[in-house]
């Protein structure tokens, strides 16, 4: 089963402006049948404020299939009040 790290990691190869990017799971939230990942992709660890994506992914589960997914991005600039550091 593929991750959400996994699924980064595939994702940056087709993107090489951002390969010294950093991907994390900040928090996760479980209800019944549904996931909620909250996550930050910085486009360049070493520098936080020079941009990325902060998303929410919910995940709804049947079994061990997925069956619903819907996300939602902030991207991350520089002249965000809190690019540096939301978590």
């Amino acid at each position: 089963m593929k991750t959400l790290a996994d699924a980064q990691k595939a994702a940056s190869k087709d993107m090489p402006d951002i390969q010294n990017a950093s991907f994390s799971v900040k928090n996760l939230l479980t209800e019944e049948d549904t996931v909620a990942a909250f996550t930050e992709l910085l486009f360049n660890k070493a520098n936080p404020g020079e941009g990325g994506l902060r998303q929410v992914h919910v995940f709804r589960f049947e079994g061990d299939k997925i069956v619903e997914y819907w996300d939602v991005t902030q991207i991350v600039t520089k002249d965000l009040p809190n690019a540096a550091g939301a978590f």
